[in-house]
């Protein structure tokens, strides 16, 4: 980070597979050039596995038929136009192959159900991408070299359309895509913290769909509780959806508002947290909802910071009917924009 305060990060990733002596990688390289606009460009390009489905769950996530080899460039480029309207806008180019000829361990053969890998011709992918943001109101401090950003006390608003164009440097895609969303994270005084969001996407166009990049709806994991702003944590099973999925969460942290009323619980750390989630997807007429409460402690390993929690959940749709379980969570603290998942 220099005076000026522009920065640059450049990170450099590569390793090298013994039993098949191929070498992968990519390198990352992300530049601030106008801190009073928050304008960055990122160029990422390397070689490397890619998932079919990278939302699968952890018993399918690891499975032989969910990876595949691809060489990719990703260049983006984001800015803000005027006081908390942001610009997006990217380019990437894949080209995709299946695992081929590739050497397993024979070790793992039997871990997975058909642990075998996904066949398909060799294809590229060009693909467009635009988005907008905008929070009404940002608040901000004008430094005389950078701008910094305090928040607002409105939601974030924001629009995503994606485009995969055939015949642009050998590409077989074609799709398109739009999603919009709404997002808040505020106080409520000595309550705690709320958070929200509520998003409607889908494809608008799929003539050459590949399925790596179908929309998947991702399954909930044995116990191990997903990030409730992301995921829900009682579906049965991952499914795609095509023609467009409305979805909503909520998640509220007392930070010790009920916690410190209990003798001897302040002093253990252990703070209570709730949350909600709802699921529409019209074209499966699927319908999901779902309640979370639990409790969670922080604990430091070292440097690093470590939420672990317990929660009970309790969800209802129109396919499974009322579920319910113990879930929980071993969080990692995100250093980098000092914030946990949820």
């Amino acid at each position: 980070k220099y005076e000026s305060r522009k920065w640059i990060s450049i990170a450099p990733f590569i390793n090298y597979g013994l039993r098949n002596k191929d070498v992968k990688g990519n390198l990352n390289v992300r530049y601030r050039y106008d801190p009073k606009k928050l304008s960055t460009v990122s160029l990422n390009v390397g070689k490397y596995f890619g998932f079919v489905n990278q939302f699968a769950t952890l018993t399918d996530i690891f499975n032989r038929s969910n990876f595949f080899e691809q060489n990719h460039l990703y260049l983006y480029h984001n800015t803000e136009l005027f006081n908390g309207f942001y610009l997006n806008t990217g380019v990437q180019n894949i080209l995709r192959q299946d695992l081929g000829d590739f050497q397993f361990n024979p070790d793992f053969d039997s871990v997975f159900v058909n642990n075998r890998p996904s066949k398909f011709d060799t294809h590229s992918a060009f693909e467009a991408i635009i988005s907008i943001s905008y929070t009404p109101k940002q608040l901000y401090i004008q430094e005389p070299k950078e701008k910094i950003i305090l928040g607002s006390k409105f939601p974030t608003f924001s629009l995503t359309y994606k485009q995969a164009t055939p015949r642009v440097l050998g590409s077989s895609t074609k799709f398109k895509s739009v999603d919009l969303g709404i997002r808040q994270k505020f106080n409520v005084g000595i309550f705690g913290t709320s958070e929200y969001s509520v998003s409607l996407g889908g494809f608008i166009d799929t003539s050459k769909l590949r399925i790596m990049d179908y929309r998947y709806q991702r399954g909930g994991d044995p116990f191990l509780l997903l990030p409730p702003m992301y995921g829900f944590q009682m579906i049965d099973s991952t499914f795609s959806a095509f023609s467009g999925v409305v979805e909503g969460h909520y998640v509220h942290q007392f930070n010790g508002f009920i916690t410190s009323k209990i003798p001897g619980i302040k002093q253990l750390g252990i703070k209570a947290t709730a949350g909600a989630g709802i699921l529409f997807v019209p074209e499966r007429n699927y319908q999901y909802s779902e309640l979370l409460t639990g409790v969670n402690r922080i604990f430091k390993i070292g440097k690093e910071r470590l939420r672990l929690g317990v929660y009970y959940v309790v969800a209802q749709s129109n396919v499974q009917g009322f579920t319910s379980g113990f879930k929980f969570s071993f969080e990692p603290y995100n250093a980098d924009n000092s914030t946990w998942s949820f």
